[in-house]
């Protein structure tokens, strides 16, 4: 019996070591940063080909979780219903996801969100990465508009999801692009948030679709819908933002 229940203990702390250090550690720390800014009404998804039972030993908050395998797009009709749901039943999803870089083709379920979610935040955490999604709710109907840039873009209209925006919620915005020719070089786009005063607020920088659809393989005359999240300080104050977007080339800025 004593030997049992040494074995017992050894295992047990073995299994439950500090998780702050060693290969871990980045996913503790993306675990402390949600239960540190996670909001009512917030989910998670996990998108981690090891360590999956993680966020059940050592996650202490309260958001649901859903946790996804790897898969090549395009993904099977079970796993979009589960993010199909999980996007319409949250107002913002928190993804943790290891040892997988951005806009990697084999990601299905990024590329997913990449199509159907505002991505606002992209950070590493030692071998582990945290994305912070919007939800599509209440989209406005396409606003259109007729902005070139250069000869190979245009900027056919946008979509916003609402004009009024509090502190800390994420404003999701859905641009409409169309190649008019072959772009000869990958542009990122470029989403700021200006105050009365000009003063930057927020700002999110990515290739179109998160990666997914980088500007060179654009074919003359194809439409690109691209989602862009803003993540709104919690201390904004109150007044009349302009929001600017415009593209640069990725290499020389």
């Amino acid at each position: 019996l004593v030997a049992v229940v040494a074995l017992s203990g050894f295992s047990l702390r073995r299994y439950y070591r500090d998780p702050s250090n060693g290969p871990n550690a980045g996913y503790m720390q993306a675990l402390e940063y949600i239960e540190a800014h996670a909001r009512p009404g917030d989910g998670m998804v996990t998108l981690t080909p090891y360590q999956h039972d993680f966020p059940m030993n050592y996650y202490r908050g309260r958001l649901p979780i859903l946790g996804l395998a790897q898969a090549e797009p395009p993904l099977e009709g079970g796993m979009v219903t589960l993010l199909e749901g999980t996007l319409a039943a949250h107002r913002r999803l928190w993804l943790v996801t290891a040892g997988i870089q951005p806009a990697d083709p084999t990601n299905g379920v990024e590329e997913w969100l990449a199509w159907h979610a505002f991505k606002a935040s992209d950070e590493w955490y030692g071998d582990f990465r945290l994305c912070l999604y919007g939800s599509p709710r209440e989209l406005s109907e396409l606003i259109p508009l007729d902005i070139r840039l250069g000869s190979a873009i245009a900027l056919q209209g946008y979509q916003i999801a609402s004009q009024s925006v509090l502190p800390g919620q994420i404003l999701s915005l859905s641009l409409s692009w169309q190649a008019l020719a072959q772009p000869d070089r990958n542009y990122k786009v470029f989403v700021q948030l200006l105050n009365p005063e000009g003063q930057l607020v927020a700002q999110r920088d990515s290739q179109p679709l998160d990666g997914f659809r980088p500007t060179s393989t654009w074919r003359p005359g194809q439409e690109i819908t691209d989602r862009y999240g803003l993540l709104l300080p919690d201390t904004l104050l109150p007044g009349t933002y302009q929001l600017v977007v415009g593209m640069y080339d990725g290499e020389t800025g």
